[in-house]
């Protein structure tokens, strides 16, 4: 097998189908080069305020990720005598060298394929051991049937933290970014807990603020959120770490959730999840409400329609590993990463086809030096390969380096703000379709972006530089859209919004979320009833999410009449509320359908080369700042090898520039193709 101790000398293997591929830069070894700490200041500073960044050298596992790791629990000896012919099913062996493993041993999988025939995890509890394979070509994991899952680092008992018997307790007062000590009244709750509460993993949530906006398009509250840890208490007061990365205004009630069960120090490492052979939609590799957990040169294949999923978690990490392929094409809710709720984690140097999504919350992440294919084609469009904004709130992340087709931020289910774009080619461009091909995509509610240093577009076709408020053509090709309220289109209802100048949107209400208020005038039957409307307008096939209360439900419009709303529960199995209620409506991802003016008016351009100027546009002028290098590395890192550094970025050789990710994909490619012999 691959020692850890060996792994900086080592080169990484990633597998697709029989293809093995090695990185082509020697040293590229788990934690080999990583020169995560001292940002550029200066340079930086000259680019981006302050208030629009992060500590993102933080991201990832503190330390980085370990390496002495070197006693061996091998799963195919006595007692645990795992198959590794993929002939029976060895779930239970390696969940029982899980359950005997302790501090920094290593689950050890040799070379073979592992038929599971349940999911193989690690509980909330276990802590401080690492899954480890002989190399993702040598080790195959399938997971077979229809109760079967993958591999998993998540608590034993979820962790949800809007369960209602999760303790919550109110933060008392104001707080600036970056505090760290906080006033929660009494921390006697925490006694509760292993340690006190000491080390517990929390989440941290406010209330929406309007005048961000923070806002999400069904009427959910406290969107925005990020995750930290408890370090110390007194009688009244909890220390976390990492610090704040937004304002807590008193105003807006925050509050603080610890987690309940985490895992802590958790590594899968060198081998591949394969899901050939398993009909679940779920991720077949993820951690959960994790601190410090990582996956390393891990191939992940051949899923229904999630592959890799990192959620609710602190400072993890997933680096060198290939997430490509799905047994489907492209579809909504579908796709290889997907990053949620989660708070300073590093995804860096991964193959990530077919695409990535953050959403739900996610914060001062860094995604890194990431490559995508262009063939991820919907509805005969051009995917956006990279979703930074699908579900609210995210905010403060890094994306850096990256090669993708696509970036959108899509305001489907609400806001995001403060996030950095920095030195990415995003080229909008594939030999799949010709349609919907726009480089960066800024839909409705994104606040505050940074779009710097980037290239968008690529030679050789016709490119217009932004989307007018007129409307998109699918068979054009635009460097920017900006502000359109629908995720797969550049059309509006041909009005505007701006909030900022207190013209809203005229679905929203910035006190309560929504005008579209009414009573249930009509209670046909449980699930079908008719509103009577008193502000605010519907439309038959909307799919707004009515609250009565403290209590809600999506409902489907059936018909219109006047301000008479027929509505039906039936599709959520949910009940109407009595007759003479009032309820409001919030519109749901069709609504608020006109154009949002705050999107470019607060988005910063600087120095972003475009193939429609073939240069930056003087508007997009640095004005004699110099771009740094990296916003969290303060040197090459090792695994670039002798590739160029910075890849990507006006004042490089970009055209003639890739990222080792590219490279090794390129590679893979070249040996599908490549005849066999016989």
């Amino acid at each position: 097998m691959m020692s850890r101790a060996r792994a900086k000398e080592a080169v990484p293997l990633i597998v697709v189908g029989a293809a093995v591929v090695a990185v082509l830069a020697a040293g590229a070894g788990p934690s080999a080069g990583r020169p995560r700490q001292a940002q550029q200041a200066v340079q930086a500073e000259d680019i981006l305020p302050p208030s629009r960044r992060a500590d993102w050298a933080s991201a990832g596992v503190p330390g980085g990720i370990p390496t002495g790791r070197d006693h061996l629990i091998d799963v195919t000896k006595e007692p645990y005598n795992a198959d590794n012919t993929g002939a029976t099913d060895a779930q239970p062996a390696i969940l029982k060298a899980i359950a005997d493993a302790g501090d920094e041993d290593v689950v050890y999988l040799p070379a073979g394929t592992y038929r599971i025939d349940r999911a193989v995890v690690v509980y909330g509890g276990k802590s401080r051991i690492t899954i480890r394979g002989d190399g993702p070509d040598k080790t195959i994991v399938r997971p077979t049937g229809p109760q079967s899952g993958g591999v998993n680092v998540t608590p034993a008992d979820g962790g949800d933290w809007w369960y209602p018997h999760r303790l919550k307790l109110d933060i008392v007062g104001s707080y600036e970014r970056g505090a760290t000590e906080l006033t929660v009244g009494d921390t006697k709750p925490l006694d509760g807990y292993p340690k006190g509460g000491i080390g517990e993993l929390c989440q941290i949530s406010l209330k929406n603020d309007a005048t961000l906006p923070v806002m999400t398009t069904g009427g959910f509250d406290y969107a925005r959120k990020f995750i930290t840890r408890i370090v110390d208490k007194t009688a009244t007061t909890v220390t976390i770490s990492p610090g704040l990365l937004f304002d807590l205004p008193a105003e807006l009630v925050p509050v603080l959730r610890p987690v309940g069960r985490y895992a802590e120090w958790v590594g899968i490492e060198d081998l591949t999840v394969d899901g050939t052979d398993c009909p679940s939609g779920n991720c077949l590799v993820s951690i959960g409400q994790s601190y410090a957990c990582w996956v390393e040169n891990v191939t992940v294949r051949n899923g229904e329609r999630r592959l890799l999923g990192i959620d609710g978690s602190l400072q993890c990490e997933m680096r060198h590993c290939n997430i490509f392929g799905r047994k489907v094409a492209a579809q909504p809710n579908s796709g290889g990463l997907f990053l949620t709720m989660s708070t300073g984690c590093l995804i860096e140097d991964s193959i990530l086809s077919p695409g990535t999504e953050v959403d739900g919350g996610v914060a001062g992440s860094v995604l890194a030096y990431n490559f995508c294919d262009a063939g991820a084609v919907q509805g005969g469009l051009l995917a956006s390969g990279m979703n930074i904004n699908h579900g609210a709130h995210n905010s403060f992340n890094l994306y850096e380096g990256n090669c993708f087709p696509k970036i959108q931020s899509d305001g489907y289910h609400g806001s995001a703000s403060h996030e950095t774009i920095f030195r990415n080619w995003f080229y909008a461009s594939s030999d799949k379709t010709t349609q919907w091909w726009v480089a960066v995509n800024l839909n409705r509610f994104s606040r505050y972006y940074n779009i710097v240093g980037n290239i968008l577009g690529k030679k050789g076709y016709e490119w217009n530089y932004e989307v007018e408020m007129t409307g998109f053509a699918y068979e054009k090709h635009y460097i920017y859209s900006l502000g359109f309220p629908n995720m797969g289109n550049g059309w509006c209802n041909g009005k505007t919004a701006q909030p900022s100048k207190g013209k809203y949107w005229a679905d929203w209400d910035p006190v309560v979320g929504t005008s579209i208020k009414g009573v249930l005038t009509e209670r046909t039957n449980d699930t079908m009833g008719k509103i009577t409307l008193s502000s605010g307008a519907v439309v038959v096939e909307q799919a707004p999410m009515m609250k009565a209360g403290e209590t809600g439900s999506w409902v489907i419009v059936r018909k219109v009449e006047g301000k008479v709303a027929t509505v039906d529960t039936g599709p959520w199995g949910t009940k109407l509320p009595p007759a003479s209620t009032e309820v409001l409506l919030f519109p749901g991802a069709g609504g608020f359908q006109e154009l949002d003016l705050d999107v470019a008016a607060t988005t910063l351009l600087r120095g972003n080369y475009n193939y429609h100027d073939h240069g930056v546009r003087p508007s997009e002028s640095l004005g004699g700042a110099t771009l740094p290098d990296s916003l969290y590395l303060s040197s090459k890192p090792a695994w670039f090898g002798d590739l160029a550094w910075p890849p990507f970025g006006p004042d490089t050789d970009f055209e003639h520039n890739k990222i080792p990710a590219q490279v090794r994909y390129e590679q893979v490619i070249r040996n599908r193709a490549a005849p066999q012999g016989g």
